[in-house]
């Protein structure tokens, strides 16, 4: 028993270690903002001329946008886009699950591209855009396009 929870204890003190460096990373990195609004307190939203994702939506553009998914999403959102990770415990709110229809910001390309670059405040998501260029926010929504069901 003295074992387990010897175990239990370190993985509990290495979540909460990964827990606080995203946490850190999202506020020293890109700030944090309210539904709407950028970290700079401007109004947020995708580039104003588009309606929709630039990108072609190929293999090649989700193959990418998996990569930074791996690197910049995985640890809240999981593999699979659920949003059942252990993160869930160390927020305010669980992470969105990204294979459903229940998308509280709604589910157009622009919206998604606005929440992963804004950020949003009230659900504990970070602004990503000063780790991600445009271009990469747009391969990423083209990712979780495909963790939704759409095929090329």
């Amino acid at each position: 028993m003295q074992g387990e929870a010897d175990v239990r204890g370190e993985r509990i003190k290495d979540l909460l270690a990964a827990g606080c460096l995203l946490l850190v990373a999202g506020w020293a990195g890109s700030g944090w903002s309210e539904p709407g609004e950028d970290s700079s307190g401007g109004s947020g939203g995708a580039p104003e001329s588009l309606t929709s994702n630039p990108l072609e939506f190929n293999l090649s553009t989700i193959k990418r946008g998996k990569q930074l998914y791996t690197v910049h999403c995985v640890r809240c959102h999981g593999v699979d886009g659920r949003g059942d990770t252990e993160m869930r415990e160390f927020l305010k709110t669980a992470p969105a699950d990204l294979t459903d229809d229940a998308w509280i910001y709604g589910n157009a390309d622009v919206v998604i591209f606005s929440v992963i670059r804004d950020g949003r405040t009230a659900r504990d998501m970070p602004a990503f855009r000063t780790e991600l260029t445009d271009e990469r926010i747009w391969q990423v929504v083209s990712y979780m396009e495909y963790l939704g069901g759409r095929r090329p």
